[in-house]
């Protein structure tokens, strides 16, 4: 592993522990086992870091979340196995899932964007699913973002009350009022409680 990787790697351990206002280039390559010079050698500020370090849990977390979906031929069920491998990602890596905050770096401008571009990347991604299923040309087109921006709100709520690991024990809710706009309510609730069916 580079001493680049090494950093990047390190950056959402050393934000958790330090905060915005205590993150530093020497936290940082402490936390990656460097000297500090190796920070400047790669980074020409500690939000350059932090975006990139962005980047890789972005990368990894689509990686993630089409693994996830492959398999899945029913669209109301790539929604639900697709809110429940965030969750597990949230619950197992809590200092990752942070990362995708806005406010992370105290509200940089940069830091924010885009994070805020994640989450209009999710909504598309949720309007393209369900419009290739058929459903959802009639609501207005801020709807997906309102259900994605709810969702990012919760899951960071609960990380911020130290319940990461109850987080999976939301799928059922956060699938049912995901889904509802588009299906209606029981239809929902059915697909919320029905396991998602295995792949071949």
């Amino acid at each position: 592993m580079t001493e680049r990787e090494l950093l990047l790697r390190a950056v959402p351990g050393a934000l958790a522990e330090h905060r915005a206002p205590g993150l530093s280039p020497e936290r940082i390559a402490a936390a990656a086992g460097l000297p500090a010079a190796s920070f400047s050698a790669h980074f020409g500020s500690v939000a350059g870091a932090v975006l990139a370090s962005q980047d890789l849990v972005v990368a990894r977390y689509r990686e993630r979340l089409a693994e996830a979906c492959r398999g899945q031929s029913d669209w109301p069920f790539k929604v639900k196995v697709a809110i429940g491998a965030s969750l597990d990602l949230a619950a197992a890596s809590p200092e990752q899932a942070r990362m995708l905050d806005p406010a992370v770096l105290g509200g940089e401008p940069q830091v924010v964007r885009s994070a805020f571009h994640l989450r209009d990347q999710l909504a598309s991604l949720l309007a393209k699913t369900c419009r290739e299923g058929g459903v959802g040309d009639g609501l207005p087109t801020l709807t997906e973002q309102a259900l994605v921006g709810g969702l990012c709100s919760t899951v960071l709520s609960r990380l911020d009350d130290g319940e990461a690991k109850r987080l999976p024990d939301l799928a059922s809710q956060l699938v049912e009022i995901t889904l509802m706009p588009f299906l209606g309510r029981s239809e929902a609730a059915r697909i919320a409680r029905r396991p998602a069916p295995q792949r071949g």
